[in-house]
């Protein structure tokens, strides 16, 4: 019911540059060809789960105001930039020299999109009630 300062979440994900420069990203290798399973990269990240608190200024923080008369709405954009950077805690990315890059925001912001998008994805998918558990 409630979070604690020390909870956590851990996600995996498998990630594959293909030969142009793209990036695929996989929650699980289940659905990928076993051929092709050694071709991806396991990374691993810590997340922190957000109190009801740190959800409200989160959602305050990314509200922009669009001018008199207009009000105010939420920048999604702005919204997922301080999520991700509000809940990743940990990863375990190192440099070309085998030396940990910490978890920054600059360096989150390095990110490729697809790892970014993946990582918020599994953050909802973990965190949010779903159709099974409503039925409970």
């Amino acid at each position: 019911m409630f979070i604690e300062s020390n909870d956590e979440l851990k996600i995996t994900l498998y990630i594959k540059q293909g030969s142009t420069g793209s990036i695929r990203v996989e929650t699980s290798l289940k659905s990928v060809p076993e051929s092709e399973q050694a071709k991806y990269e396991k990374a691993e990240f810590k997340l922190r789960p957000i109190t009801w608190k740190q959800n409200n200024d989160l959602l305050r923080n990314s509200s922009v105001n669009r001018g008199p008369g207009i009000g105010t709405e939420l920048d999604w954009i702005l919204h997922r930039e301080k999520k991700l950077c509000m809940i990743l805690t940990g990863w375990d990315a190192k440099d070309k020299d085998g030396k940990a890059i910490p978890v920054t925001e600059s360096n989150i912001f390095k990110l490729c999109p697809q790892i970014a998008d993946s990582i918020l994805s599994e953050f909802d998918r973990l965190t949010l009630v779903g159709d099974e558990e409503r039925k409970n």
